[in-house]
């Protein structure tokens, strides 16, 4: 034969002469003759092309200089080429992944046309690594697909969480509590407000005063939980009422409102969320029950009430009514009295577990402590009479 020295033989069909691959991409015959031009190869297909009869297809026939590197699959042979008669057989789309489907048919790749030669039907050619699209990752790809229909969602998408870029459900970290109520009662000390002390048809407190809160448990005292009216969680003893309707018939502010519990931060535990004001009152652990008790009565209309005041006095304890119907206050048996600096001062010993070390340069560097010892010395006396 006379055929360029780089050739190389290829399988040929029953009934044919010998078939070369030219080292430049040509198919060529036993005398050298080209019978399929490389460029001839790389053509879009014609219509109908590949539908010879079988038997009749040469195998597939990359040229030296086009063959890609296929890491990690097997050869393709001229034989298992010709085995597909009338296929588009494709290189799987997995190039530039770790699908580890390499080699796999794929769904789009063209053939080129079927070319005769001399009368004899010869195979349809692919030139494979010429057609195989770069890069494309299929759009079907069975678990492990990495495109944007991957379960679960894609990776810039979803965490590893139950949810990705979603906070964990019906939790709160830091210092937001647990409340719906907006007032200056609750937040810092997390315990205040399930919504038991709100307003008629609200929730928490909407005053133009800026709010009161609903309370919080305290030491020494179990009265302190809060709920709607008198469940009891658990199997526990019924939680206490927080909420008390005032008739039409009642005298005063009271008069047709449904009377709320004080803001928290009028409990002496609620002070570690308390906001300081001038004027601050406050219910001793001992005595909230008895400020229950209190507000029943106003409630029932049996508090007298001092129209020039605004305040109701039962038990020696004196009380106004915020237009919301929130119970405020005053002073009497069981309340004390704390300005800003004794409130402040103390407020921080709670929210310090009681470890003054933690304190020592506020309190001696901050002109409202250090310009008033005695305050800082009487918050410090009633933590440790009721924290220990």
């Amino acid at each position: 034969p006379v055929v360029h020295e780089g050739a190389h033989p290829l399988p040929a069909p029953e009934n044919t002469g010998p078939l070369y691959g030219h080292p430049d991409g040509h198919i060529v015959d036993g005398n050298g003759k080209i019978l399929i031009h490389a460029d001839e190869l790389h053509k879009p297909p014609a219509t109908g092309a590949g539908t010879g009869p079988a038997g009749s297809d040469l195998p597939h026939t990359p040229g030296p200089a086009r063959e890609p590197a296929l890491v990690g699959t097997a050869p393709h042979t001229a034989t298992e080429t010709a085995a597909h008669t009338g296929d588009h057989v494709h290189l799987g789309n997995s190039l530039d992944t770790d699908l580890g489907d390499l080699g796999r048919t794929g769904d789009h790749t063209p053939a080129t046309p079927a070319v005769h030669a001399g009368g004899d039907h010869l195979p349809t050619v692919h030139a494979g690594a010429d057609h195989i699209p770069g890069g494309h990752t299929p759009e079907h790809t069975p678990s492990g697909h990495t495109g944007d229909h991957a379960p679960g969602g894609n990776a810039h998408e979803h965490g590893t969480g139950p949810t990705a870029s979603h906070e964990p459900p019906s939790s709160h970290g830091g210092d937001h509590g647990h409340s719906g109520h907006h007032g200056d009662g609750t937040g810092e000390n997390g315990t205040s407000g399930t919504h038991d002390s709100a307003s008629p048809g609200g929730h928490g407190e909407s005053t133009p005063s800026g709010g009161e809160g609903p309370p919080v448990s305290g030491p020494g005292d179990s009265s302190g939980t809060t709920g709607h009216g008198n469940g009891s969680p658990g199997g526990h003893e019924p939680r206490p009422l927080n909420e008390w309707p005032a008739g039409d018939e009642v005298r005063g502010t009271a008069r047709g409102k449904t009377l709320l519990y004080p803001n928290s931060r009028h409990d002496f535990s609620g002070i570690r969320g308390g906001v300081p004001k001038e004027e601050n009152t406050v219910i001793l652990p001992e005595t909230k029950a008895k400020v229950r008790e209190d507000i029943s009565e106003i409630a029932a209309g049996r508090a007298e009430f001092e129209p020039e005041s605004q305040r109701y006095t039962v038990n020696g304890r004196r009380y106004a009514v915020e237009p919301s119907g929130r119970i405020f206050p005053v002073d009497g048996p069981g309340f004390i009295q704390m300005d800003r600096v004794e409130y402040s001062a103390l407020k921080s010993i709670m929210k310090a577990d009681g470890d003054l070390s933690k304190l020592q340069t506020m309190f001696s560097k901050a002109p409202q402590f250090r310009e008033n010892p005695q305050a800082v010395e009487n918050a410090i006396a009633l933590y440790r009479k009721y924290y220990g």
